[in-house]
């Protein structure tokens, strides 16, 4: 669809859907997916010059993170989802993008070997953790030992998002929706001359600019991933703080937290900053090949915004996904798609109810 479609003449209406999808990051395209396989009309709307975490995200799901190797919250919910989602989903698009694999967490010091010895008695982490790993390349320096952590996954990011809006065809529209231009009416909502009886903001970070969720807790962090190549055959992704992930070729790195630089500037001191780390553990020379920026649509308390608004009620959003939207998107999107067809309850944890 032509990108002019919201650039009319206000009170002209052009088009028509029940669900309009603003934001075509990971949580909008999967949204829209499960709402077009639920027979529901939809339409996505994504700009096209706003630069996607998804797009510059490095791709790993790594189910145990932090210094203190932490599962991560419901882990094995995401999981029992995802691996029978994701490889359905490349089914359906006729691609491949989904890479199920091994992560070896390198552990820092022996404090961090202690913490894993009590985390392997802990019910919750034995379906995550591999017994029967090999030994590591003899170029990984790992003088504390590493963890295997089963149920990790590569995520060729920009090809799923690529494959999703090729599916979506004219469904998807290329273009910039102005606040200025929602108007919300009794029985539906105008947005810039497409006629919808929802709207569900998906904006990622901008959320925090959205007029009518800017009251949710957004704190925003900028992220940095490198694309790399070295003389090795790493089979398995390395996370130590920093992670390397075997992806097309050559080696995904991530990730920084900038605070204060809500920009996508890739800035050369991360590469430092990175190459530095990796280069801790791999005792193999690497190349840079590329280096992005994005900025994540974390938020305080570490807990998805999904939900309708408190008034608005044809208004909704589906944000706040932080550093795991490759984890939590496919089953939350599909939670929220059943929530606005089937009123199915959503999570308490995740409903922005919560909020007040």
């Amino acid at each position: 669809m032509n990108i002019n479609v919201l650039n009319k003449k206000r009170g002209t209406v052009k088009k028509q859907t029940e669900y309009l999808i603003i934001g075509g990051g990971i949580a909008g395209s999967l949204l829209t997916w499960h709402l077009l396989n639920a027979g529901k009309e939809a339409l996505l709307v994504d700009h096209p010059e706003r630069c996607s975490a998804t797009r510059v995200a490095g791709g790993m799901i790594n189910p145990i993170t932090g210094k203190r190797l932490v599962l991560s919250w419901r882990m094995a919910d995401w999981t029992r989802y995802n691996t029978q989602f994701y490889p359905a989903l490349e089914k359906a698009l006729g691609i491949s993008f989904y890479s199920p694999l091994i992560i070896r967490r390198i552990f820092k010091n022996a404090a961090q070997a202690n913490d894993w010895l009590i985390r392997q008695n802990d019910p919750a982490y034995r379906p995550f953790i591999e017994e029967h790993a090999a030994a590591l390349p003899e170029y990984i320096h790992a003088p504390h030992g590493a963890a295997a952590i089963r149920h990790g996954a590569g995520i060729q990011s920009v090809k799923l998002l690529d494959g999703l809006y090729r599916y979506f065809g004219e469904r998807l529209i290329r273009a910039k929706v102005d606040y200025a231009d929602i108007h919300i009416a009794t029985d539906h909502v105008d947005v810039a001359g497409i006629r919808c009886a929802r709207v569900v903001f998906c904006e990622g970070w901008h959320g925090m600019y959205n007029p009518w969720f800017r009251y949710l807790p957004f704190h925003p962090s900028k992220g940095d991933a490198l694309t790399l190549d070295g003389e090795m055959d790493l089979k398995e992704a390395l996370a130590f703080g920093v992670f390397l992930l075997p992806q097309g070729g050559g080696y995904r790195c991530g990730s920084t937290y900038i605070w204060d630089d809500l920009t996508c500037r890739a800035l050369p001191e991360t590469v430092r900053f990175l190459t530095e780390q990796v280069q801790r553990f791999v005792k193999v020379p690497l190349r840079l090949t590329a280096h992005k920026a994005g900025v994540r649509p974390t938020v305080k308390h570490r807990r998805p915004f999904l939900g309708r608004h408190p008034r608005e009620k044809r208004l909704w959003i589906f944000n706040g996904l932080g550093t795991k939207g490759l984890s939590l998107a496919p089953l939350l999107a599909e939670s929220l798609m059943r929530y606005m067809t089937q009123d199915a309850p959503l999570d308490p944890e995740t409903d922005i109810a919560r909020f007040g």
